[in-house]
């Protein structure tokens, strides 16, 4: 299954601010997602852990406006890596952003897309939410199939089979949040406190707004050239 989740509506899902989430020292993000609409006004985030002061502090995976090229972002001093290819609506990709304690890189597909120098840290104290950006606004359009997130890097062969086995692998170590949106049947809404299952073991459950919809997850992922 899938969660859709609809910007008009304002429409997230909340997993809360536990210590396992803070990811500052090594990450890995995976997302899979497909977009139905791009903003030519603002980013929009996919998943997103960001305190906003007079610095950006935090972690995650955007979607920048205009172009819609996936942003794989950590803290504020040059921290994040844009993609090289700009989503079709509608197609399912896979996100997958590592912060190996020096530098955040991404990959769309297991295609690499590059990489940047984090320079300093800053930590954010608030809540992960997936479908719009933490400090509120900056909601997607789009349909959400999974979210994982590691306190520690994958390797080469990990990350690609996490991108084809369209979810039914067992890469576990590490492992911190697994959100695979499958609580109820295609065209349900998503309501009540702690409904969206965390499958890791830590208990970070999120707690729906809005009423995004449940809508069936059939993935199909084309595999391309591997490109490292």
């Amino acid at each position: 299954m899938a969660l859709e989740f609809n910007a008009s509506n304002e429409t997230y899902v909340d997993c809360g601010n536990d210590s396992s989430l803070d990811l500052y020292s090594k990450h890995t993000i995976v997302v899979r997602v497909s977009l139905s609409s791009i903003s030519t006004a603002e980013f929009k985030a996919i998943v997103c852990k960001r305190l906003y002061s007079s610095i950006w502090q935090g972690y995650g995976i955007w979607v920048c406006k205009d172009s819609g090229e996936f942003r794989f972002w950590i803290s504020d001093a040059g921290g994040y890596v844009d993609s090289n290819i700009s989503p079709e609506l509608g197609r399912i990709y896979t996100a997958i952003q590592i912060y190996d304690g020096t530098y955040v890189k991404g990959w769309v597909d297991n295609q690499y897309q590059g990489s940047a120098e984090i320079t300093a840290i800053s930590t954010a104290d608030v809540c992960l939410n997936i479908g719009r950006d933490s400090g509120g606004g900056n909601h997607i359009n789009g349909v959400v199939h999974e979210v994982r997130l590691y306190n520690g890097c994958i390797t080469d062969t990990e990350r690609e089979i996490i991108t084809f086995s369209q979810g039914s692998d067992n890469i576990v170590d590490g492992l911190v949040g697994w959100w695979r949106f499958d609580e109820k049947p295609e065209g349900e809404s998503a309501t009540g406190t702690n409904s969206i299952i965390d499958l890791s073991g830590h208990g970070n459950h999120g707690t729906p707004t809005n009423n995004p919809i449940y809508r069936s997850g059939n993935l199909r992922i084309i595999k391309p050239p591997i490109i490292r």
